[in-house]
């Protein structure tokens, strides 16, 4: 057998034992859930036509019991918008991206975005793809430069800029725009100082502004520029939505009122070329918003303060939480009529060329178990026929529910041990090598590389620099980049220990790269640590030192 297929095959094959689907496991097994695609395929038609029409796509919010497949519809909706030229992003909400901050939601869904035919960021294939003497641009620029309906002047300032050093004229000054475009603070003195340069100083001109300012605007010019560059638009695939249960009631309101203005079912416009789907728990609406009163105590708590924005607020949690509610009214609950037995002949096709095995065929189910717990229980059973073929095995199939314990997710101390259920022997380990660290007038930008010593094959994994002061967002590498790649971040020196924020297992005098990634259903996480000095040199100038690693890194499992 072709050794790429065999290797796609094991892929999705690993993929489902972990119960997180990738691209192979959609494309073996497809979907099973017709009322979701077919109001995707709507909202795939509305965003296209979006600056037509001059209004937004209405979102789709669809419901389903843990473990019904959830992740892998997402996974199917997101290889058909990608097959239809859109950009896609998936955004996994968790306790580095809270759906109350809409600002770590935007720079988690710059992160992950997948570009048709594109490998690497969505910001260089967008650097690649315009064509600035395109009608799509030019439509673009109008809309930019507008000042009736463009958003911050910052945008079209650094759109002017970014046209200017096009060609590679410029490199680092276009560098620094794509950053700003990706969520990084706007680089103001620098683009009033090329801006004098370029003789325009006079034309743009910034009012104050803060990151948290701009968010709402970040992502109607992203979803206009990733038209200019040529894409039917940008699609935006939200899951676990339902831990904002485990969020403080100010915090939910926010979740709730954020999850309405993605899904554009405000009063206000929506964006034109963004579409978003966003998955939840069936259980939620009764576990949480009725067991706490969400609906009456969430719009008491807010228009009893006389606050204007307390108010907005309070109008558009109640939006969101009416759309939960709606979601059995909109057939948008996932289908369990699904023909198992079909999933298992598929799934014994792929486990049989994955590891040139045949697997037997004793197809068994339980109307209790759901879709996850039956492809886990069959390629359980396979491995251990094929592993201990003499030895009979008796399977036990536990439940676990997902806990909507009260509280805010940011209050939850982690848990400096592995898991149980994680063979220590077969824990995958890293080691950090290498790299070249780089050091100018402001940035100090630490360079890595990462290889796997034991364990398990880990396909992925996300990493993340933790510098003192400095809260970096996931990075996602695979096998590929892991091997070929540094791990490198640019950080403003300026910034870099100035506020007060801490990390768990990190001193204030080290320096950390924090890996994580699954294994069996667990998010396990390893932290590598670094002494870290800071020197004052002649003139005044500072030099970040990184020593060797402190040893062993600390492994604990992820909440």
């Amino acid at each position: 057998m072709d050794t790429a297929v065999r290797v796609t095959n094991w892929r999705a094959i690993e993929a489902l034992r972990a119960g997180v689907p990738n691209r192979d496991a959609v494309r073996a097994l497809g979907s099973s859930q017709p009322a979701v695609e077919d109001r995707f395929e709507e909202t795939l038609t509305a965003v296209r036509q979006g600056f037509e029409t001059g209004k937004g796509a209405e979102g789709v919010l669809f419901a389903g019991d843990f473990g019904s497949g959830k992740s892998h519809l997402l996974e199917y909706l997101q290889h058909v918008a990608l097959e239809n030229g859109f950009v896609c992003s998936k955004v996994v909400i968790s306790r580095e991206t809270p759906l109350y901050d809409a600002g770590r939601i935007y720079e988690a869904a710059i992160q992950s975005a997948k570009v048709p035919e594109w490998s690497g960021n969505i910001l260089s294939a967008i650097a690649k793809n315009l064509e600035f003497d395109s009608p799509e641009y030019d439509d673009f620029e109008r809309w930019a430069f507008d000042r009736n309906t463009s958003p911050n002047s910052r945008f079209a300032a650094s759109l002017y800029i970014f046209q200017q050093g096009a060609g590679g004229r410029y490199p680092e000054i276009s560098d620094r725009i794509l950053q700003f475009w990706g969520g990084v603070k706007a680089p103001d003195r620098e683009m009033m100082a090329w801006l004098k340069e370029l003789g325009e100083e006079t034309t743009f001109k910034f009012d104050k502004a803060t990151n948290r300012d701009l968010v709402w605007q970040r992502y109607e010019f992203m979803s206009q520029l990733v038209v200019a560059a040529g894409y039917a638009g940008w699609i935006l695939l939200i899951d676990e939505v339902e831990l904002m249960g485990r969020y403080s009631l100010g915090q939910r309101a926010k979740s709730y009122g954020e999850m309405a203005k993605l899904l554009g079912i405000l009063d206000e416009p929506s964006i034109p070329g963004l579409g978003t789907v966003c998955a939840i728990t069936s259980a939620y609406q009764l576990e949480v918003m009725d067991y706490r009163r969400d609906d009456e105590r969430i719009s008491a708590k807010l228009r009893s303060t006389g606050d204007r924005g307390d108010w907005l607020l309070a109008g558009q949690a109640d939006r969101g939480m009416q759309k939960i509610r709606q979601i059995p009214q909109d057939n948008m609950i996932l289908e369990e009529t699904i023909d198992l037995a079909e999933i298992y002949g598929d799934c014994q096709n792929i486990y049989s060329q994955a590891y040139g095995w045949q697997a037997p065929s004793d197809f068994k189910s339980n109307e209790t178990w759901r879709i996850r717990q039956h492809i886990k229980h069959w390629i359980n059973s396979w491995d251990l026929a094929r592993l201990f073929p003499e030895h009979e095995s008796e399977l036990q199939v536990t439940t676990l529910e997902p806990s909507y314990a009260k509280g805010s997710v940011e209050e939850q101390e982690p848990v400096a041990k592995v898991n149980s259920c994680v063979v220590e022997g077969a824990r995958p380990r890293f080691a950090v090598f290498g790299g070249q660290d780089t050091y100018k007038d402001r940035i100090f930008a630490p360079d890595r590389r990462i290889t796997q010593l034991s364990g398990w094959s880990i396909p992925a994994i996300e990493w993340r620099w933790c510098v003192p002061g400095f809260d970096m967002p996931w990075q996602w590498a695979d096998e590929q980049k892991l091997r070929q790649q540094p791990l490198v971040w640019e950080f403003d020196k300026e910034e870099v220990g100035v506020s007060g924020g801490k990390w768990e297992h990190l001193e204030e005098d080290q320096l950390g790269i924090e890996l994580r990634f699954q294994l069996n259903g667990d998010w396990l996480r390893e932290l590598h640590r670094f002494p870290l000095t800071r020197q004052l040199l002649v003139g005044g100038k500072d030099f970040w030192k990184i020593g060797q690693e402190i040893l062993p890194p600390v492994t604990y499992r992820d909440l």
